[in-house]
Order: C-alpha cells, then sequence, then structure tokens
C-alpha cells in the first residue's frame, strides 16, 4: 500500500522529534497517575433523581377530601409546567403527597423555583387549615454511610448523635447529615370533660391563650443617635411550669384567673401512640445518615469517617455501640478494587497472549498501547465528568483488546516492509502512514459504534454515559501511539530477523486458510445459506434467552417491605415488624437489621425507592454476612413469611440496578371511578396468581378502610352556634389531640397538644353523645343533635398519574424473567371487558424495557448513518460499503450464543455488547478491504486477491480477537451480574466475528463484486 503521501506524515515526524513525543508522554502519564489517585470514587455512576416532593397536610381530612380540596387543586397549577416529565399523587387521610418529575436534562434548580411558584399560586384555594405546602427537593440523594446508637434510652441516644452529626460537619467531603429515631416528644395538656366544662371554655380558646403566651415573634429595635438596642421579650415558654402558670380565662363563679394547671395535667413524654419507631437488631436505635458531597472520592471519605469515629468511640459511655450498618466507601472500594484487578489481568493476558502469538519484541511494541492509553484517558476523564465507578473501569477492559489493535496493524505493516529489505527506520514511518487511512477510519467507525451512546437520554444515558466517553477517549488515544510511539519503537526494536521463528508457522496457517477459502470460494452458495441459517438461530436464540432491563444487583443487602391494611395502627404494624425481625435475627447468615415503622428507611442506594411516612408500612434494611448468601437468605425468609402473619404482606425483596421502578411487574388501571378500577383490579390480580413465577401479587392501594361518615345538619348546627370547625376540634380533643401551639428546648420545636384524659379517650358505644362545645358561646351539645353519623368503608388511599385516578397491579417475579410474566400475562388481561373511559396499560420494567430499547433503536440508527457516511468516505462506493454493512448482522450471531449458553437474558447492557462487536467486524472488514482492492489494482484475480488480503489480514485480525478476548475474559468470569452478558456477549460473538471477517466477509465480496473493477465508483 503506497498511495499515502510521506511528506505530512505523523509517524515520520515521531521519528524526528523523539523527544517531544516522549515528554508529552511522561506528562500525560503523569497527568493519569494523579488523576487516578484523586478523581472521585464511587460504586455506580451517579445518577440524580429530577423529582421533588410536595407534601401537604390537612388535618381530619379523609383520602377523598384530600383529593378534591388540595391534590388536584395543585395537580391543576402544575401539569402546565412546560418541562413536566410525570406528575403522581398520594392522597391519604390528613396527607397529600405528589412527586413531580421533570425531564432529566431539564436545570433542576430553575424547575424548583417555578415549582414554588406553581404551589404558591394554589395556596389560596386550599383550606385554611392545611400545614404546607411543603416541598422537598433533595428526595434523590443517597446516603454514603448509616450508623446506629443503640444501648440507651432513645433521648439519651439522640443527644449523643447530635454530638456525632456536629463532629461529622468538620469533614470536608460530607454533606448533608441526617438524623433518624429523633425522640418524637410531646407535651400534653390532659383533662377531664367534667373539669373543662366546669369552667366553660372551648379547647379553641384554651389553643389561643397558650399562643398568645407564647411569644414567638421579634419585638424590633429602638433607635438613638448613638446606638440601636434589639428588644428580646421572654414572653416563648422557658419551661413546663410556664406552660401550667398561663392564665386560660376568669373563673365564672369567682372570678378568680384560671391557670392551666388547674384543669390540665402537663407532662412531657414521647408521643402515645408513637407515629413511627427504629430499631437495630431489636433494640430502639438512633441512626445518623451521611451523604457525600459532589466531587468527593467516597473510599476517602470512609477512611476520614472511619478515624473521627475511632476518636469518638472512646467518649461514648460503656453502654453505647456505635456501628456502621451501611458502608458505601467500604463495597465501593471492593467493587473498584475488583474491578481494577480485572483490568489488571486484562492487561497480562493481552500482553501473554501477543507474546506467544507474536514474540517478545513485537509484543513490547504493540503493547505500549494499553498503560499509555489507560494514563492517558484517565488524566482526560474528570475533563468530561467522568468518575472511577464500575462501568467506567469496565469500559477500560472493554477496549483493551482493542488498544492494541492499529499497534499491531502497523507494527506487521512495518514488519513485512523491513523482511522486504527496506530500512528499518524507513519502514516504520512508512508502514505507519501507508495504512493511516483505513487505521484511521476503522477506528472512527468502533468509535462511531460507541459514541452515540451519550446521546442516549435519562437515567439509563447518565448510567452509561462513561462506557461511551472512555472507549473514545481510549481508542483516539491508542491511534495516537500507533501512529507515533509505535513506529519509534519499531524503528529501534524490530529486526529482519526477529519473525524467523514463526515464520514456518505462519506459512502453514497461509496454506491451511488458502486450502480452506477456495473450498468455500466453490461451495460459495452453501456458505450463504449456512449464514442465513446462523442468523436464523442468532434470533432464535435472542428470543429464547429473554429480554430484560438490569439485574439484581450482587450486594449483602436486602429489604423488606411490610404493608398492613390501610388504616392500621402503628402499633400493629410495629408488632408484625419486631416479628418479621425475630424471624431475620434467627438466620446465621443474618449480619444486622435496621427496622423502620411506619416510613421508609434512607435513600441508601440509587434504586431504593422510600415510602413516605405512613402507620401500615416498615421497612427493614438487613445486611448479610456475605453477598453470595442473600439470595439464599431472602428465598429461606419469603418461605416462611408467606402466610406467617394474616393480614399483613411481608417481602424480602433483592437491590437491583439501573433506575429505580416500583415493581418488576405492573399494570396500570386508568379511569375515574374508584370502586370500578378496584373490581378491575380484581380480576387483573387473579389472573396474575395463575403465571408462575408471578408472587406476591398485589395493588397499590388496598382495600377501603372502615370510617365514620359525620353528615352535618347546617339547619340545626346554626342554631345553636356550632360551626364545622368546632366539630373537627371535638374529635382532634377526644382522640388524637389538638396542637395548640410548640414548647422549644434548645434546637428542637415540641408541640403542646391537649386531649382527654386516657379514661375517656375510647371511642363511645354512641359517638352520638361526644359533646361539641361552640366556640362562640362555650355552650356543649351532643353531636347527634346537629349530625347524622353513620359508618361506612371509604378509600384508603387514592393514587394520580398525570392527574388521572389510577390503580396498579404490582407483582414481583420470583424464577422467572419479568417479561415472561407480562407475555404470558397480557394476552388475558387484554380479554377483560372493560366499560367506556377505562384504560390497561403496562407499566413496571416492562415499560421502562421498552422506552430504553427504543431509545437505544434510535441511538443504533445513528450509529449506522454515522458508519454509512464514514464508509462512504473511505470506501468511495455503495458495493464496497454494503460488503462492510453485511458484517454487522453477521456479529450478533455470537452475541446471542454467548447469551443462550451462558443463561443470560438480552438486558441493557448485553445491547452495549452487541454494539461493540459491531464496530469491531466493522474495522476488521474495512481493513480487508483495502487490502483486497491493492491486490486487485495490482492485476490479481477476484478469488486469488480475496485470499492474498486473507493471508495479509489473517494474523493480525487472529491477534486483535485473541487479545480482545484475553481481556475479556476476567470480566466475564468475574465481572458481576452488570457485565457478564455483556463480556460473555463479546467473547463468543469475536470468536465467531472473526471467523466471518475471513470467511463470510470475502465470499460476500465475491457476490456484490464479481463485475467490479478495483476503486470503481
Amino acid at each position: 500500500m503506497n498511495r499515502p503521501s510521506g511528506r505530512t506524515a505523523m509517524a515520520k515526524w515521531a521519528l524526528q522529534t523523539p523527544t517531544l513525543v516522549w515528554i508529552i508522554t511522561l506528562a500525560l502519564t503523569a497527568a493519569g497517575i494523579v488523576s487516578y489517585l484523586t478523581m472521585s470514587r464511587r460504586e455506580d455512576p451517579e445518577l440524580r433523581v429530577a423529582t421533588a416532593l410536595v407534601i401537604t397536610i390537612y388535618p381530619g381530612a379523609g383520602a377523598d377530601k384530600v383529593e378534591l380540596e388540595v391534590t388536584k387543586r395543585l395537580e391543576d397549577e402544575i401539569e402546565s409546567m412546560t418541562n413536566l416529565k410525570k406528575l403522581d399523587s398520594i392522597s391519604r387521610a390528613n396527607i397529600s403527597v405528589l412527586f413531580v418529575s421533570v425531564e432529566y436534562d431539564a436545570d433542576t434548580d430553575m424547575e424548583w423555583q417555578k415549582l414554588r411558584a406553581r404551589v404558591e399560586a394554589a395556596r389560596p384555594h386550599m383550606p385554611s387549615s392545611i400545614i404546607g405546602p411543603d416541598i422537598w427537593d433533595n428526595f434523590g440523594d443517597t446516603t454514603a454511610m448509616l450508623l446506629s446508637l443503640t444501648g440507651a434510652e432513645p433521648t439519651a441516644l439522640y443527644e449523643i448523635a447530635k454530638d456525632l452529626k456536629s463532629e461529622l460537619r468538620s469533614i470536608r467531603a460530607v454533606g448533608e447529615v441526617t438524623l433518624y429515631g429523633e425522640p418524637d416528644e410531646v407535651v400534653y395538656l390532659e383533662a377531664r370533660r367534667a373539669d373543662m366544662a366546669r369552667y366553660g371554655f372551648t379547647p379553641y380558646q384554651v389553643g389561643q391563650m397558650l399562643q398568645l403566651r407564647n411569644l414567638r415573634i421579634p419585638a424590633g429595635a429602638i433607635q438613638t443617635e448613638r446606638y440601636q438596642y434589639r428588644l428580646e421579650p421572654t414572653g416563648a415558654f422557658q419551661s413546663l411550669e410556664d406552660i401550667e402558670n398561663t392564665i386560660i380565662d376568669l373563673s365564672p363563679t369567682t372570678g378568680q384567673p384560671v391557670h392551666v394547671r388547674d384543669v390540665f395535667t402537663v407532662t412531657r413524654t414521647e408521643r402515645n401512640p408513637a407515629l413511627t419507631a427504629l430499631y437495630q437488631n431489636a433494640a430502639p436505635a438512633v441512626v445518623v445518615g451521611i451523604a457525600m458531597k459532589k466531587g468527593f472520592n467516597v473510599v476517602a471519605l470512609g477512611k476520614e469517617v472511619g478515624d473521627m469515629l475511632t476518636r469518638f468511640e472512646k467518649r461514648l459511655p460503656k453502654e453505647v455501640a456505635l456501628e456502621v450498618v451501611h458502608d458505601s466507601p467500604r463495597q465501593v472500594d471492593a467493587q473498584i478494587s475488583n474491578f481494577m484487578s480485572n483490568l489488571v489481568e486484562g492487561m497480562i493476558i493481552v500482553i501473554v497472549a501477543m507474546t506467544l502469538l507474536m514474540g517478545l519484541r513485537t509484543a513490547i511494541i504493540s503493547a505500549v498501547a494499553i498503560p499509555v492509553s489507560v494514563v492517558v484517558t484517565m488524566a482526560l476523564m474528570p475533563v468530561f465528568g467522568v468518575d472511577l465507578e464500575m462501568v467506567s473501569i469496565a469500559a477500560f477492559i472493554v477496549a483493551l483488546g482493542m488498544l492494541v489493535d492499529n499497534s499491531i496493524i502497523v507494527t506487521d505493516n512495518v514488519d513485512v516492509k523491513i523482511r522486504a529489505g527496506v530500512p528499518p527506520y524507513e519502514a516504520s514511518w512508512r508502514g505507519a502512514h501507508e495504512i493511516i487511512r483505513p487505521v484511521v477510519v476503522g477506528t472512527l467507525a468502533t468509535v462511531a459504534a460507541f459514541f452515540p451512546m451519550v446521546l442516549l437520554p435519562d437515567e439509563i444515558g447518565a448510567y452509561v454515559r462513561s462506557l461511551p466517553l472512555v472507549v473514545t477517549i481510549s481508542l483516539t488515544t491508542s491511534l495516537f501511539v500507533s501512529q507515533t510511539i509505535t513506529p519509534m519503537l519499531t524503528s529501534k526494536l524490530l529486526k529482519p530477523a526477529t519473525r524467523n521463528e514463526t515464520a514456518i508457522t505462519e506459512k502453514r496457517m497461509a496454506r491451511l486458510y488458502t486450502r480452506f477459502m477456495r473450498l468455500c470460494l466453490r461451495w460459495r452458495f452453501v456458505v450463504l445459506l449456512l449464514t442465513l441459517a446462523a442468523l436464523g438461530a442468532g434470533v432464535w436464540m435472542f428470543r429464547a434467552a429473554g429480554f430484560s432491563f438490569f439485574p439484581d444487583a450482587h450486594r449483602d443487602q436486602f429489604t423488606v417491605d411490610i404493608w398492613l391494611k390501610e388504616g392500621s395502627a402503628v402499633a400493629e404494624t410495629d408488632r408484625i415488624a419486631k416479628l418479621a425481625e425475630a424471624e431475620l435475627l434467627k438466620d446465621p447468615d443474618v449480619d444486622t437489621t435496621l427496622v423502620f415503622v411506619g416510613q421508609g428507611g434512607p435513600r441508601f442506594y440509587i434504586t431504593v425507592m422510600p415510602e413516605f411516612q405512613t402507620a401500615n408500612y416498615a421497612q427493614i434494611v438487613v445486611n448479610t454476612r456475605d453477598a453470595d448468601h442473600t439470595v439464599d437468605v431472602i428465598e429461606r425468609f419469603n418461605a416462611k413469611a408467606r402466610n406467617a402473619w394474616p393480614g399483613a404482606r411481608v417481602f424480602a425483596k433483592k437491590i437491583v440496578m439501573g433506575k429505580p421502578i416500583g415493581a418488576p411487574v405492573e399494570f396500570r388501571i386508568s379511569g375515574d371511578d374508584l370502586s370500578q378500577l378496584k373490581k378491575i383490579s380484581q380480576q387483573i390480580q387473579e389472573i396474575l396468581r395463575t403465571i408462575p413465577g408471578a408472587e406476591p401479587v398485589r395493588d397499590n392501594v388496598g382495600p377501603d378502610v372502615p370510617s365514620l361518615k359525620v353528615n352535618i345538619d347546617a339547619q340545626r348546627a346554626g342554631r345553636v352556634a356550632v360551626t364545622h370547625t368546632d366539630i373537627a376540634l371535638a374529635f382532634l380533643s377526644a382522640y388524637e389531640g389538638y396542637p395548640l401551639t410548640h414548647f422549644t428546648d434548645g434546637d428542637r420545636d415540641i408541640p403542646v397538644v391537649l386531649r382527654l384524659d386516657e379514661s375517656e379517650r375510647q371511642i363511645d358505644d354512641d359517638i352520638n353523645n361526644l359533646p361539641v362545645a361552640s366556640n362562640f358561646t362555650s355552650a356543649k351539645v351532643p353531636l347527634g343533635s346537629i349530625a347524622d353519623v353513620s359508618p361506612q368503608f371509604a378509600p384508603g388511599i387514592i393514587r394520580h398519574v398525570n392527574s388521572q385516578r389510577i390503580i396498579t397491579v404490582q407483582a414481583w417475579n420470583e424464577g422467572r424473567l419479568a417479561d415472561d410474566i407480562v407475555r404470558d400475562a397480557w394476552p388475558l388481561i387484554q380479554q377483560l371487558p372493560l366499560p367506556e373511559g377505562y384504560q390497561i396499560a403496562i407499566a413496571g420494567e416492562k415499560e421502562e424495557m421498552d422506552q430504553a430499547f427504543w431509545d437505544l433503536t434510535v441511538v443504533f440508527g445513528i450509529i449506522l448513518v454515522c458508519l454509512l457516511l464514514l464508509l462512504l468516505f473511505q470506501l468511495r462506493t455503495l458495493r464496497r460499503t454494503l460488503v462492510v454493512l453485511l458484517a454487522i448482522p453477521l456479529s450478533t450471531i455470537g452475541a446471542a450464543l454467548g447469551l443462550y449458553l451462558g443463561g443470560y437474558s438480552f438486558s441493557l447492557m448485553a445491547f452495549l455488547g452487541v454494539v461493540s462487536l459491531a464496530g469491531m467486524a466493522i474495522k476488521n472488514a474495512v481493513i480487508w478491504i483495502e487490502f483486497v482492492e491493492e491486490s486487485r489494482a495490482s492485476g490479481m484475480a477476484l478469488n486469488d486477491a480475496v485470499i492474498n488480503a486473507g493471508i495479509y489480514r489473517l494474523r493480525p485480525i487472529l491477534l486483535t480477537a485473541g487479545t480482545t478476548v484475553g481481556g475479556l475474559l476476567p470480566l466475564a468470569l468475574f465481572g458481576g451480574v452488570l457485565f457478564e452478558p455483556m463480556a460473555w456477549a463479546m467473547v463468543v460473538g469475536l470468536s465467531l466475528v472473526t471467523v466471518f471477517a475471513l470467511v463470510n466477509v470475502p465470499i460476500f465480496y465475491t457476490f456484490i463484486m464479481k463485475r467490479a473493477q478495483p476503486y470503481d465508483l
């Protein structure tokens, strides 16, 4: 190949200025080493959750009233936000929660400002008695470490936790520190009805007097000519005695002041009944959650926190235990160490393989591309915002064999010239420069197969983004190395005698290849039919392997969800949670448990979605002694829990990788009438229970809950001056408690709550006798005289998606792919008769997977366009381009075989492996065509030119395939559940791609180019 001119050869420039090249290389190497030591480390790629919560408390309101008067009015304002992606809502008794999700690439700070404006606009249209709405825009933050304190009363533990929090904040990398298990203290004012009736005042009047006494507003300042004096009134409550001494009113009989102490018993205690509870290994606990600031090294964070905890533990009381119950730094360090070991092992395998196949000198020349490319890429990763995590490290492993590809091609071409008698110096720069165009185009083709993946949207794009960036940077660097350092080394190390020891072997391989190809060319129609049959088998194997989204994480952690019926008391949830925890602690493979009652735990992993506070829910975070035993522990526990606690759904779940999803199998029903939605939900649940592997099955609203409907007669109530507020306060004071004001103790605000004495807080046999006091007259009348009270069942929870009422039927997959369960159930569900206006849609993993694969299909289309343009630029004809493009479907055959034999499903990462194979197949085909066209241009017959080009490319193709497969083996064997499918698809696929490059592509060429002249347009 002698068409390119040497006047502007990069290789010649490198040979003329070796000192400058080495200085640049050493500088970039040093920068890469520094970057490796200092760059941010994490287990998974950083994902941000572009979701904010809008939380509104509506005391005393049922779910339907919350929906109508709060949720819908907020939705009406929010749904017109320009970048709104999805709007979910939950309406429960007393509370409305909206999940506002915006487009992933939107400026969330700006969007949350717009959200606050919309919420503020909705505020005047909602009831005046609501609390909030509050906006939580840090919903997606993950916790790097969880520390637990046990061995003392919660109040004492909390004080220790506050001291620990203060010390943690002195560490630079520590972001937000959150305390869980804070004692929920309340100051109760308790009285008997008779004592309150004696003085004739109402709960509302008591609250007013306490608020007036508990002055909590600044009084301004006094200005003088020389000074400004701030006024700091001491009216706020400083002690319980201040509350007890507050004057409520004057006695109607004596005219003397009536103090709080005269009527109420004032006590400071924990809320009863409690709203939440927290335990670690069955002991009351306080947990400290530590988040890391963006851009820091989580492993270094763990070391600093560990050193600080060692000092802090020395000051703890002997009975108090401090334990790290979630340790991301340890997990990240182990994960990265494992992947770095895979990378080093891959490098060693590649170098050993090249040494065996090429000889020591030639192997050294080509292998230099690996460390140089890796360290230069490390230096550039922070520039592109890429951290050191498992995807970016896996990208290095994927690229290992490809990094030496260009250097092998250059070295091989230089060696041919040296053996032909060209001096090493001239052979080095000419050998490199003559093939620069096909090498560049081949490299760009491989890059074009990866780089468009950065266009993938949303969380999926963010998750895989480091893969195309690292591969692109490293391959570009390897191209530079092949045109500079490689010819510099060949000019010094490559001698005519270097390859004598392998010449005999190469001749034998050439003879075998020639015989085999002549046979294939003679029977090329048979070869074509066999190829088509292999393609059909590949399609069948893909379908047989099945489709999945992301695999379950291989972790020494899992979670247990505990759901009781809507409306269940926290005490009952607490009882079931303790029983479930006790069962878990019996398992010898369980290390620690964290039980969160009445709420979900912190978001310790990106896919763990914490539940909002609700009385009928508990979550247990379980640490096992070894990640290899986690699945066994889950299966043992679920087998015991399946029917252990009637009325409760207790289910242990694996932690999944990738993107957060509610349940693997979901069907979303939409419509207006809740009763009709529940009827359809029951029908779908019955179908799912017949599908193998779908277990457990539930919906996300549950049955209706018992309630008392109070129909107020406006005329009767008006005649005795009783308002709706008076009735609500009567209920609150009698049972749950009526919040009056707050008592400040240090940095804590403790609510002051009025309620009846315990002996009178029980529901009367006849609730109609409940006394209701008029705030205008202080006169009391029985509830039954102004309202009709009737028992009924009402919705416990109402859910919306994009302002539409929905119920989602959920199922988990035991031993089967979620996609297979959906495929079995969907035809049966579609046969259900639906009333007009009602729809059923597939949700869950299938919905997310379909969207992700659609996005991947679009990106793959972009890849094909880029490849087509590159190939037309290099090959100049559609015929030659078609020959190269036919290598793409061939590359999928081996990938399908690798997945099928390994028992892996076709997942997102497996798709990326297929794309990688396509890039490699195209590069081999492009360079092969360059050689065959040169042979034909010199007058060689078509079949002879095809065989000759194959012989010339035989050794480099086998070397590249061998080194790439060798580099991928550690990832295939020890890469974990996420990368093993991709690695095996590439290992088996590349082995077959090698055969196709040397056999099938030449056969295709003879079919398509039979009548075309070399370089014919």
